[in-house]
C-alpha cells in the first residue's frame, strides 16, 4: 500500500497553483489529518491562470485506499490520481513525521 496522504502534502494544479485542502478526520499522522475524495472534491484551486484556469477539483480517479477508511470512508494515499476542470494535479507528499522515541 502507498502512504498515506496528510493535508501536510502539496498539491498543484496543471498551472503550478496550490490546492489547500482541509480535513478534521480523527485520524492524524505526526499532527495532521489525513484526507478523502470529499475533502478533496471540496478543495477550491488559488488558480488565476486566465481562461482555462482552474476553478473545481474533479473526483479522484485512483490513489484511493481499499484498506483504510476513517470515518466511514477511505482515505487518499500518495499515488492518487486526481485532477481539476483543466487537468491533472500534481501531489508532493509531506516528509514523513520524525521517528518515535521513547522516553
Amino acid at each position: 500500500m502507498s502512504d498515506v496522504l496528510t493535508t501536510g502534502a502539496s498539491l498543484q494544479c496543471i498551472h503550478q497553483f496550490p490546492i489547500r485542502v482541509t480535513a478534521t478526520r480523527t485520524l492524524t499522522i505526526g499532527g495532521v489529518s489525513v484526507f478523502g475524495g470529499t475533502e478533496l472534491t471540496a478543495a477550491v484551486p488559488s488558480c488565476t491562470a486566465g481562461q482555462n484556469k482552474c476553478i473545481k477539483v474533479t473526483p479522484p480517479t485512483g490513489g484511493m485506499s481499499t484498506a483504510l477508511t476513517v470515518d466511514g470512508s477511505p482515505i487518499a494515499l500518495a499515488n492518487l490520481v486526481d485532477a481539476t476542470n483543466s487537468g491533472k494535479i500534481s501531489i508532493k507528499p509531506p516528509p514523513p513525521p520524525s521517528p518515535l522515541t521513547s522516553p
